[in-house]
């Protein structure tokens, strides 16, 4: 049934007890080990054991399994017992826990505060008012704070290490824990070398399998209603193999976009849809589709304002009713594919690129501002001196034993925040695990060398082991491995038909004739293969233009063009244009169409030459308008082709429109004394 009470599963941690009027009311509450406060949604009991000698004690809060060789009863117990061995048998348990938690370790004197490996359950704490609690609101609710400079928010602050919309409240990331009293950070992981480089593919997979295993006997026999997501995609595919022993107790579902398929999410959804519909045909699993179009089920103010109180970010909250409705058991447990991308090498992680400036880089491609000189993402003062204070703070200049910076990064700066909130938004409905976020599970994925991790060669040989048939769909695309692989071979077939094509270097910029800014001046390229007008340049009538070059033979060219932007009200200020021989073929706003174009340009001379443009149509001084722009132009090739006419163009941009100067098909140049005059343009292909 619905959590329809304020933070689901949630908790405070204090030293002493916060004022009885701001805890929810249908929070419980109980003293650990004589200096810990701490209160609860009682749908999660905490786990405490002391130990009476010496004072200290294990609590833990969520769901909570141990995944290695030893029998566990009870985990408080288990962990109380590697603590007082030692600070390195404890946090080796720590790397073995499976599901979503808190964990509580120390005495009556000073305690720490550790969190799950994918940092699922977050957690937020305030130096200034004392408390840790499993959500950010919930601490402002017992003391408000003030907002977080706007200035230092442009990427969102649950997609950002440790920042909350409050400043004084910060966020816990994964690997790192909370020493309370302090309130210091101190990263405990990686602490050595990866333990398992040395070990053989075979063996670091039989590794995984059998704590996965350990983890899906423990979930499924704990909880009566276990449901999964399913997607088109690769992470859902491990999932579904790795369950495949128990797929007939659990649920299914996918979500749909209904009818309304327009834009980019809603198509990969679609997509989802009619991948997933091959797929269950295969599975023993009681499966639903859920469609944003579906008007048997509503929201209500209260679910609305509980849901804004529960995450920072808004994600997917259309869903809740359906979740309500079709999962309505008091304690559903949802097995989700996500945090996988941890064990990819999500940011192209390198030998050169293992530094602190790499870092930064990543860090201002979200939360920098595209600068009008250099066209690249650059930090604000406020920014830049909250960097270098998180990469300080969080341990990223000290030896991370092999471990990639990059690597670490992205674990935890966007894993450990966007997904706890994703987490917090669906608690209203059921608790989440993630089958992959064991910190030992993660260390063996890592162990991977980066171009298999690159491919997700784990991922696919953990399916072709366990579920071998689930590999013959394709993932995230419509085509099953027979028609890739066919596809491919043709593909192959045609590049040794084609001879390259190339952009130029540089980005030419053009003013209006008569102007200071008439004759071109070329200024190098923010990227390979970008395009996009200066904020300096955007006044009416100038352009930025790159020059396609391709082999001194006829033929035909074909290439992709990727324009993100797109607002009905922006209409009118840009516009892009396609130019051969100084002709326009193609033109189109520069607000209409934000996905990938296809274009190809038929019946070229060796001679001719070819320019992609960006116009400005009217005067904007904004550098956003600059940053609209921005677009790139890929996958070049140019095949050898006698031609039959003039040149043409045809594109997938349903806005494509010809140019105003000719709606005819002109006649060949063999036909006309004048090329130029006579070049043909075709519209649309949808």
């Amino acid at each position: 049934m619905p959590r329809l009470t304020p933070y689901p599963r949630g908790f405070v941690l204090s030293r002493h007890a916060p004022p009885e009027r701001s805890v929810p009311g249908n929070f419980h509450s109980l003293e650990v080990a004589g200096g810990w406060h701490f209160s609860f949604d009682p749908l999660r009991t905490p786990s405490v054991c002391v130990d009476e000698v010496t004072g200290r004690f294990i609590l833990t809060h969520g769901t909570c399994f141990p995944v290695g060789e030893e029998s566990v009863v009870d985990v408080s117990a288990w962990l109380l017992q590697k603590l007082l061995e030692s600070e390195d048998t404890f946090l080796d348990g720590l790397d073995l826990l499976a599901g979503r938690h808190v964990v509580v370790a120390g005495d009556a004197t000073q305690a720490s505060v550790y969190q799950d490996a994918a940092g699922a359950r977050s957690v937020y704490y305030s130096p200034g008012a004392g408390l840790v609690s499993s959500h950010a609101h919930l601490i402002h609710d017992l003391v408000p704070h003030e907002p977080t400079l706007t200035t230092l928010r442009p990427t969102g602050a649950a997609n950002t290490w440790d920042l909350s919309p409050w400043a004084g409240i910060r966020a816990l990331v994964p690997n790192h824990r909370l020493v309370l009293g302090t309130w210091e950070v101190e990263r405990f992981f990686p602490r050595q070398p990866n333990r398992y480089a040395g070990w053989s593919t075979r063996r670091k997979l039989s590794a995984i399998e059998a704590m996965w295993q350990r983890e899906l006997d423990a979930f499924t026999t704990a909880f009566e209603d276990v449901v999964v997501s399913v997607t088109g995609g690769s992470d859902s595919r491990v999932v579904l193999a790795m369950a495949r022993r128990h797929l007939q107790v659990v649920y299914g579902f996918t979500y749909t976009p209904g009818k309304n398929v327009r834009s980019r999410r809603s198509k990969r959804l679609a997509q989802d849809e009619r991948i997933v519909g091959e797929l269950r045909d295969l599975l023993p699993l009681d499966h639903r589709f859920f469609s944003r179009d579906d008007t048997g089920v509503t929201s209500s103010p209260e679910l609305s304002h509980l849901m804004s109180r529960n995450s920072i970010l808004e994600h997917g909250r259309w869903l809740i009713p359906h979740y309500n409705r079709a999962f309505p058991g008091d304690d559903v447990m949802h097995m989700r594919g996500n945090a996988f991308e941890i064990g990819r090498a999500f940011r192209d992680p390198r030998p050169h690129n293992d530094t602190i400036e790499d870092i930064r880089v990543h860090y201002a491609q979200r939360a920098g501002v595209i600068a009008t000189d250099s066209g690249t993402p650059a930090l604000n003062v406020e920014q830049h001196a909250y960097f270098d204070g998180a990469v300080q703070r969080l341990g990223y200049h000290d030896d991370l034993y092999g471990y990639h910076r990059l690597d670490l990064f992205h674990w935890e700066f966007r894993v450990g925040r966007w997904l706890s909130e994703v987490l917090n938004e669906t608690d209203i409905s059921f608790d989440t695990f993630l089958p992959v976020s064991v910190r030992a599970i993660f260390e063996l994925l890592l162990s991977f060398d980066v171009a298999d991790r690159r491919d997700g060669f784990a991922y696919t040989e953990l399916i072709d082991r366990n579920f071998p048939l689930l590999n013959f769909f394709g993932k995230n695309d419509d085509r099953n491995l027979y028609q890739q692989v066919r596809d491919e071979r043709r593909s192959d077939i045609r590049r040794k038909e084609r001879v390259n094509a190339w952009l130029e270097r540089g980005l030419r910029l053009s003013g209006l004739p008569g102007t200071p800014g008439e004759e071109p001046v070329s200024q190098p390229a923010p990227g390979p293969n970008h395009l996009f007008l200066p904020t300096d340049r955007f006044i009416e009538g100038y352009s930025a233009t790159r020059v396609i070059g391709h082999a001194p033979v006829d033929g035909s060219l074909q290439f992709r063009f990727r324009s993100t932007y797109a607002f009905k009200r922006s209409l009118g200020r840009f516009e892009y244009r396609l130019m051969v021989s100084g002709q326009t073929l193609l033109r189109t706003d520069g607000a209409a169409w934000p996905y990938d174009t296809w274009v190809t340009v038929h019946n070229l001379r060796a001679e001719d030459t070819i320019e992609v443009q960006v116009v400005a149509l009217r005067t904007m001084s904004k550098e956003s308008w600059s940053r609209a722009t921005h677009a790139g132009i890929l996958d070049l090739s140019y095949t050898p082709m006698a031609p039959k006419g003039a040149p043409r163009a045809v594109s997938s941009n349903p806005y494509a429109e010809t140019s105003p100067w000719t709606n005819h098909v002109a006649a060949t140049r063999d036909e006309t004394a004048s090329d130029s005059a006579a070049m043909s343009v075709t519209g649309t292909m949808n």
